[in-house]
């Protein structure tokens, strides 16, 4: 189901845009499950369902029927796929595995042709257990990959890798931005630990901004999250099916167990 939201004053409407089954009569079910993604620029839909291809939904405002698509993808065993952030046609960037190990790859996607139109970078050999890509917005671009025990940032033209000692005791397995320009962000893994993540910036001689370090800080222990969603005013959402979901306030002072987390109210699952 896709569903448009229309604000009119203080009014927001939901509206159903289109209903279906996007199954194929044929094909083998991606091994890492379904993914779908949305182009942030409401370009197209993209969805990861079976090996070998690619589904898109381009979501033209002029065209009342939505159509679906499958697109030739030749990366199989396919971690994560993200749509990119400031690109003139929609760029969809995927991390694969093959028998040398684990790569990511971007795609421009043609909406007139319906079909991959080039690969705009590349980078071959990252992580090994790289599971998530991150897409970061403009003015910086590009994507953060998280692994067991790197982080990555990579924009097709810069890369800086950092491997934070804390974050290898478990698999990050879910993430939630925190500023709009996407400097910062929150992590979390799968043993209930949350974390902060900075990207320190610089301007470079053409007077553009670009990624100089990385940091990661643990901010303190929450229930084993599944996703986070940041609110505003340092409140945040876990929503979990380990346990019980919680709303977290984010406090800029460590309490007397070096915390900066405290759970302002709890949902019984």
């Amino acid at each position: 189901m896709i569903l448009a939201c229309q604000v009119q004053g203080d009014d927001i409407e939901i509206i159903t845009k289109a209903h279906g089954n996007v199954a194929d009569r044929v094909g083998k079910p991606a091994e890492t499950g379904i993914l779908a993604v949305i182009d942030p620029k409401a370009r197209v839909i993209g969805m990861r369902l079976y090996e070998g291809l690619f589904k898109i939904i381009p979501l033209d405002r002029d065209t009342h029927e939505l159509k679906a698509t499958s697109l030739r993808m030749e990366e199989m065993h396919v971690q994560d796929v993200e749509f990119l952030y400031g690109t003139a046609h929609p760029t969809l960037i995927v991390i694969h595995q093959d028998l040398n190990g684990r790569h990511i790859k971007t795609h421009e996607i043609n909406l007139k042709d319906k079909d991959f139109t080039k690969i705009a970078w590349k980078q071959d050999n990252v992580e090994t257990e790289a599971t998530m890509l991150i897409p970061v917005p403009t003015p910086l671009g590009g994507a953060i990959v998280i692994g067991q025990e790197s982080v990555v940032y990579h924009d097709g033209d810069s890369y800086v890798a950092v491997a934070p000692a804390i974050i290898k005791q478990s698999t990050i397995n879910c993430y939630a931005r925190v500023d709009s320009r996407g400097f910062r962000y929150l992590l979390g893994n799968m043993i209930g630990h949350l974390f902060m993540m900075f990207l320190e910036t610089e301007e470079n001689t053409r007077g553009q901004l670009t990624v100089k370090d990385i940091k990661v800080e643990l901010l303190g222990e929450i229930t084993i999250p599944e996703c986070i969603t940041y609110l505003d005013n340092g409140v945040l959402f876990i929503g979990s099916r380990h346990g019980d979901s919680q709303l977290v306030k984010l406090n800029t002072t460590a309490a007397a167990s070096g915390a900066y987390v405290t759970v302002m109210e709890t949902f019984t699952n």
